[in-house]
């Protein structure tokens, strides 16, 4: 089967892309380096203290997880100290220094969302900034990686939902057999899902992280599967998938300090856990349901476009047209009419 993807849909990995991403990441980690060092000094902390607070930002999203495409927006998530404030400051403050600069426009904050963040389009991109304030005095580059759950001990929630974006996506990647193959077919699916309106879990339906989940597992289970076969397989298992199983890519796994009693996902404890629809659960401490969003109705629209791609699939695959006009029929219908004596 041969896929030839729409303009909008192609993965950009020109040198001229490339190069503008890395201004846009340069000039962004600048702005909140310098923001944060404002900030403190607004607080009344000592200019050595102020200089040594830093701040980053990570790739998030679809530009993580190596799928990005000209129809995409990017996720970036900036991490900044203890005393830098939300509402305040990241809302208010960093919102204005954006808006005066002359890459960026169409600013939009987001402040109730369940990942509260800012839109805006900065070089062009449209990118979503995420904000997450971890408990220490400073970040530097010190801070290698956020894997490490000990990280979320005093986050408040929409921090940890806003660090999971990342550390989600780190996850996933490290939990394939083969990055290219999840990639490749990964990225089918998200032009499937936009093409058929799927893609939205604010409608109740599914998101960029529940369609990871599901390629992600599917190339768990088929790991020698070239990405034309896994794309087979995606309709095919996830249309007969029997839901009250959760998809899970790794075991549910505890915290590892006594500082994070954050509840994740459990219905043996939670009514209302048990009670969602369709559980697609995130690897990254803590662990909930990408898809606590989906409905009866909004389950029936998914499972019978699951449907309808696996029909896709065994059309494309069927041997022969002769085969297509017996197969798929029942076999009831196979057989030949007695002659009448």
């Amino acid at each position: 089967m041969r896929i030839i993807l729409r303009d909008e849909f192609k993965p950009i990995e020109t040198a001229d892309y490339n190069l503008i991403l890395n201004q846009v990441l340069t000039s962004l980690r600048k702005l909140v380096k310098d923001w944060v060092y404002n900030t403190a000094l607004k607080h009344k902390l000592s200019d050595n203290i102020a200089g040594k607070a830093g701040g980053e930002v990570y790739m998030s999203g679809s530009l993580k997880l190596g799928v990005y495409g000209t129809s995409s927006d990017i996720d970036i998530l900036c991490v900044v100290p203890h005393f830098v404030d939300r509402d305040n400051d990241f809302f208010n403050d960093f919102f204005n220094i954006l808006k005066a600069h002359p890459n960026a426009n169409d600013l939009r904050g987001i402040r109730d969302a369940h990942v509260p963040l800012i839109k805006l389009k900065f070089h062009s991109i449209e990118i979503d900034l995420l904000f997450a304030r971890l408990r220490f005095d400073s970040i530097d580059d010190s801070l290698k990686s956020l894997w490490d759950d000990s990280i979320l001990a005093g986050c408040d929630e929409q921090s940890i939902n806003s660090l999971n974006t990342y550390r989600n996506n780190d996850l996933i990647l490290s939990l394939v057999p083969n990055k290219e193959a999840f990639k490749q077919t990964l990225r089918f699916i998200k032009i499937w899902a936009k093409r058929r309106q799927l893609y939205s879990n604010k409608v109740g339906l599914l998101g960029g992280i529940s369609w990871a989940i599901l390629t992600a597992k599917i190339c768990q289970l088929f790991p020698k599967q070239p990405p034309n076969r896994l794309m087979e397989k995606f309709f095919t298992v996830f249309c007969k998938w029997h839901w009250k199983i959760p998809v899970l890519l790794c075991d549910i796994k505890e915290p590892n300090g006594a500082e994070l009693t954050t509840k994740q996902w459990n219905p043996r404890l939670s009514e209302g856990d048990q009670q969602q629809l369709m559980p697609i659960i995130t690897p990254a401490f803590p662990c909930v349901n990408s898809a606590f969003n989906v409905s009866h109705t909004t389950k029936k629209i998914l499972l019978k476009e699951f449907h309808r791609g696996a029909k896709i699939c065994l059309l494309y695959t069927s041997p022969s047209p002769r085969d297509l006009s017996t197969s798929r029929m029942p076999s009831s219908a196979c057989k030949k009419k007695k002659k009448k004596k």
